[in-house]
C-alpha cells in the first residue's frame, strides 16, 4: 500500500512559509517505508512517520492512499501523479519530453515490490478554494447526497474505485464514464454482493469511480524503469491520469482525513499511528473492528484534553483577583465534578483502562489547581501590596491636609483639624480600594489607622516646634517691649 501525504494549512502564511521549504526541494522527494511486514506480523516505524509530521503537528492533513492486488501498477501510478504535484500541477505536465520520476520504485514482472506501507517522505502542500476557510470548511458536517440535512461525518474517508485496463465500450475513460460505470454496478439488482455494496453506501460518505485504459506496450516491456519517459506512456492513460489528479488535488476536491466529523492534524494522525502499534506490540492485529475502536480511542484523548482545557478556562474565569481559598476550593470542586461527569459520558475504555485514564485525568486536575492555588497566593501577595501602597498614599495625603490647615503656623485646635483629614484620607483610601478584595481591604484597615496615627504623631511634632517658635517670637516681642520701654523712661 502507498500513501501520499498532503496537508492543507487553515494559515496562509504559514501555507507560503511551508511550501519555500518543501515545494522547492522537490528533488528530495521520495518514498519511505512507516510499516513493514516481519512474517505476518506488521512494525510501525513511529520514528521515521514522527520526523515527516512533526512540522505539521496543527496542521489538517489529507491522506490518499492507493491499495489492491500486487503487481497492479500502484506504484507506476503514484510517481505519475506525484510527477504531476511536483511540477506545480501545470495543465500541460503531459506533453513534457522528460523521465518519469521514481518517488516509489517499481519495475515490470510477476514479483511484488512494495510490502507494508510506504509514504511520502514530505508532504506536498495545497489549498482549496477557501484558502483559510478550508480548516473550517473539514470541520463541518458531511451531508448526503439524496438529503439537505447534516449528519455527522461517517466514519471512512472517501473511496475511489480505480479499474485498470479498462476496454469495454460502454463508457468512456476517466471520471465521468467512471461515475456512470459505478452507478450501474451499484444500483444493481443481482444478489451477488449484494451485502457488499450495501456496506460501501452506509460507511463510505463519498464513493467514485474513475477508469485507466492500459498504458501502453512499451510501459509492460520496460525492463528499466529509471529510463521511461512520458511520451512512452500512451496518450489515452496520461489523460486518464491527469483527470484523476485533478479529481484528487484540485481545490475544489481535496478532502481532509476526518475522525467523527473533525479535521485530523499531523499530530492526531500520529496519535492514531502510536496506538495502533502499541495494539500491535501486545499481540492484537489490527482488525477493521478493532480499528473503529481505535478511532474511538484517539477522538476520547482529544476530548480528556478538552475536559482539562475547559477546567482551567472556567478556573481563571474569576479574573486576576485574589479568590477566598475556600470559594476557590469550592468553586474548583464544581468544575471537578463536571469534567469528571463529562468523562463518564464519553468514556470508550474497558473497565481497567477507564480506571487507570480516570485517575490520570484526576491528577492531572489537581495538578493544575494546585497552580491555580500558587498563583492565586501570587495575586494576594500583589493586591496586599497594592492596598499597602494606598495606605501610604492615604498616610501622606493626611499629613498634607493637615499642614494645609495649619497653613505653616502653630495649629491650635488640633482635634478638629484631625477629624476632617482622617475622613479624607479614609475615603481615598476606600475609592483606591474598590476594584481589589474586600477581605484583604479590611485586614489592612488597622494598618491604615497605624499610618494615620504615624502621620499625625510626625504633625504633633512639628506643630509642637511651631509653639516653641512662636513663644520665643513672643519672648523676644516682650524683651524688644520693655528694652523700650526702659529707653524711654530714661529719656525723660
Amino acid at each position: 500500500m502507498e500513501h501520499l501525504l498532503s496537508a492543507a494549512n487553515a494559515s496562509m502564511e504559514k501555507v507560503r512559509k511551508a511550501k519555500a521549504r518543501y515545494w522547492d526541494a522537490n528533488t528530495d522527494v521520495k518514498s519511505v517505508s512507516i510499516v513493514t511486514m516481519n512474517g505476518d506480523k506488521p512494525q510501525v516505524k513511529l520514528e521515521v512517520l514522527g520526523r515527516i509530521l512533526h512540522e505539521y503537528k496543527d496542521h489538517p492533513v489529507a491522506i490518499i492512499s492507493v491499495f489492491g492486488d500486487f503487481r497492479g501498477g500502484k506504484s507506476f501510478l503514484w510517481n505519475l501523479l506525484c510527477q504531476y504535484l511536483m511540477q506545480k500541477q501545470p495543465k500541460d505536465w503531459i506533453k513534457k519530453e522528460e523521465e518519469l520520476v521514481k518517488v516509489f520504485n517499481w519495475r515490470t514482472g510477476t514479483k511484488s515490490h512494495t510490502t507494508g506501507i510506504d509514504i511520502t517522505n514530505k508532504p506536498f502542500m495545497l489549498e482549496n478554494d477557501k484558502g483559510e476557510l478550508f480548516l473550517q470548511h473539514a470541520n463541518t458536517t458531511v451531508k448526503k447526497k439524496d438529503s439537505n440535512a447534516s449528519e455527522p461525518s461517517l466514519l471512512f474517508s472517501p473511496l475511489m474505485f480505480l479499474v485498470r485496463n479498462y476496454q469495454m465500450p460502454d463508457y468512456d475513460y476517466g471520471s465521468k464514464g467512471g461515475m456512470g460505470y459505478l452507478e450501474e454496478v451499484m444500483e444493481s439488482d443481482e444478489d451477488e454482493n449484494k451485502y457488499v455494496r450495501k456496506k460501501i453506501k452506509e460507511g463510505f460518505p463519498d464513493v467514485r469511480c474513475h477508469l485507466l485504459p492500459d498504458p501502453g506496450t512499451k510501459v509492460k516491456q520496460c525492463s528499466d524503469s529509471s529510463q521511461l519517459t512520458l511520451t512512452d506512456i500512451d496518450d489515452g492513460f496520461l489523460e486518464g491520469v491527469d483527470d484523476l489528479a485533478k479529481c484528487l488535488f484540485s481545490k475544489d476536491s481535496l478532502v481532509v482525513k476526518q475522525l467523527n466529523g473533525k479535521a485530523c492534524t499531523g499530530e492526531v494522525l500520529m496519535r492514531l499511528a502510536e496506538e495502533l502499534d502499541n495494539m500491535i506490540k501486545s499481540g492484537q492485529t489490527p482488525k477493521v473492528h478493532t480499528l473503529i475502536k481505535v478511532n474511538e480511542i484517539v477522538e476520547f484523548y482529544k476530548k480528556i484534553d478538552e475536559f482539562e482545557s475547559e477546567y482551567v478556562a472556567t478556573m481563571n474565569s474569576k479574573g486576576e483577583k485574589y479568590i477566598d481559598p475556600k470559594i476557590l476550593k469550592t468553586f474548583h470542586d464544581k468544575c471537578f465534578q463536571k469534567a469528571m461527569q463529562q468523562y463518564e459520558e464519553h468514556d470508550v475504555f474497558k473497565p481497567d483502562e477507564s480506571k487507570k485514564q480516570c485517575q490520570k485525568l484526576k491528577t492531572r486536575l489537581d495538578g493544575c489547581y494546585g497552580i491555580i492555588k500558587q498563583e492565586n497566593k501570587a495575586r494576594k501577595v500583589r493586591e496586599r501590596n497594592k492596598i499597602m501602597d494606598e495606605v501610604d498614599v492615604a498616610g501622606k495625603v493626611y499629613f498634607e491636609e493637615m499642614k494645609r490647615v495649619a497653613g505653616g503656623q502653630h495649629l491650635e485646635d488640633v482635634i478638629t483639624a484631625k477629624a476632617g483629614a482622617e475622613r479624607k484620607a479614609v475615603k481615598l483610601f476606600k475609592t483606591s480600594t474598590t476594584a481589589c478584595n474586600p477581605d484583604l481591604v479590611k485586614e489592612c484597615e488597622n494598618k491604615l489607622h497605624e499610618a494615620i496615627q504615624l502621620k499625625h504623631r510626625e504633625f504633633k511634632r512639628i506643630n509642637a516646634n511651631q509653639l516653641k517658635l512662636l513663644l520665643q517670637d513672643l519672648s523676644n516681642l516682650a524683651n524688644d517691649c520693655r528694652m523700650g520701654y526702659v529707653e524711654i523712661m530714661e529719656v525723660k
